[in-house]
């Protein structure tokens, strides 16, 4: 396993992954992606992951995705595009992670787990919101 992992930040344009962007850039070594790269950005789009250069990546890395079309109403109204990035590519895109000896941090909306006053994980049973999510 590689002593100083790099950090790759999945979505570092967006509200979560710009701040865990900005913050591991801090303290080690941090790579970000955004659907359409620039400024210092590598581009990944989820729709399209065979696309990406996986060659930076290596054993022991951590990848934290936070990249996701996350907004039910669009889920429901563009399911195609949403299923082709938030299931198609995201599954994709971690195998080929996995596949390379990094590790994968998913962050996910609650809206598959619907309204909970209580911690959940995984192993939750889960309360979609919405059509999209069942």
């Amino acid at each position: 396993m590689e002593s100083n992992p790099t950090l790759f930040i999945v979505g570092a344009r967006g509200y979560v992954g710009s701040t865990l962007f900005a913050r591991a850039n801090k303290v080690g070594s941090a790579i970000g992606t955004s659907s359409s790269g620039g400024n210092d950005l590598r581009q990944l789009r989820l729709d399209a992951p065979a696309e990406f250069d996986y060659g930076n990546i290596r054993p022991g890395d951590v990848v934290m995705l936070t990249a996701a079309i996350s907004a039910p109403d669009i889920c429901a109204r563009e399911h195609d595009p949403a299923w082709a990035v938030n299931v198609t590519g995201t599954s994709s895109f971690i195998k080929s992670v996995i596949d390379r000896g990094a590790r994968v941090v998913f962050f996910s909306s609650d809206t598959v787990y619907g309204e909970r006053e209580d911690a959940f994980d995984e192993t939750a049973a889960c309360n979609p919101a919405g059509e999209y999510a069942d």
